[in-house]
């Protein structure tokens, strides 16, 4: 399993109120996600949460997005990218 934070410190000290999670679908199993590959995004606020939900069910290689306070909990194989407003502009 491999977890690949790419948030600033100030984004990682921020209040949050949890993470967009979704399931790439066209990255899963291969690379570094020989199991799943997964994409989570940090928000901050509820505007900011609907806004990246919006945007994550617009794409089609994006399965199973949903809210979750925290992490989510990984698997042997599985790949985490995690990303805040600096890493990820075009999601927020």
């Amino acid at each position: 399993m491999t977890i690949d934070d790419k948030r600033t410190d100030a984004e990682k000290a921020a209040p949050i109120i949890g993470f967009v999670v979704m399931l790439d679908q066209f990255m899963s199993g291969w690379g570094e996600a020989p199991g799943r590959s997964m994409f989570a995004l940090m928000v901050r606020d509820c505007d900011e949460l609907e806004r990246v939900v919006r945007h994550a069910k617009s794409r089609g290689e994006m399965k199973r997005v949903h809210f979750t306070p925290e992490l989510p909990s990984l698997r042997r194989g599985d790949h985490l990218a995690v990303r805040g407003p600096t890493a990820a502009r075009a999601w927020y």
